[in-house]
């Protein structure tokens, strides 16, 4: 059976993995008969270390429950920022297909449009934005398409800060 909106299903995916693993020992030097597979010891080499977001820091979740149907605006500090939130229709399940479209803004600059869909397709966050200069930053929000059967909550903000902070608040 495929996943909602694509043409894989779990077999079809637990298949395609298989076959990668078997390629992937093939190229290391390993080999694959009718009955057996042999992966070749090697031994480990560390790899050079890779930071995202150095010096990226969470330090306070803040719960705003707040409704973007009809924009908003927030001021909040810190380095970087994620709004959690969702978009809720009165679309039943299987007819989910309207795709909010919202700008944000910090301190009078667009940042993205983003495209937020309903349902399962969801976005996880409604919008990020890390590394930005320290202090006090006005975020403002623009839905480009509302309709009267949907909502936009903004639920709730995780502010990031440039040092380790000892007490995360939740």
């Amino acid at each position: 059976m495929p996943f909602p909106y694509t043409s894989s299903s779990l077999n079809k995916t637990y298949e395609m993995s298989f076959n990668h693993a078997l390629q992937m020992i093939e190229r290391n030097g390993g080999t694959i008969t009718e009955n057996d597979v042999t992966i070749k010891c090697q031994k480990p080499t560390p790899v050079r270390l890779e930071q995202g977001f150095p010096n990226l820091y969470p330090y306070e979740r803040m719960r705003v429950r707040k409704d973007l149907t009809k924009g908003g605006e927030v001021e909040l500090d810190g380095t970087g920022i994620v709004f959690g939130g969702w978009v809720i229709s009165n679309e039943k399940p299987h007819e989910w297909k309207y795709v909010a479209e919202v700008e944000m803004y910090m301190d009078g600059q667009l940042v993205e449009t983003a495209k937020l869909p309903t349902g399962r397709k969801r976005r996880v966050d409604l919008f990020w934005k890390y590394e930005i200069p320290k202090g006090k930053h006005v975020f403002t929000f623009k839905h480009l398409n509302p309709r009267s059967d949907v909502q936009i909550y903004f639920n709730d903000v995780i502010k990031y800060t440039d040092t380790p902070y000892t007490e995360v608040q939740y």
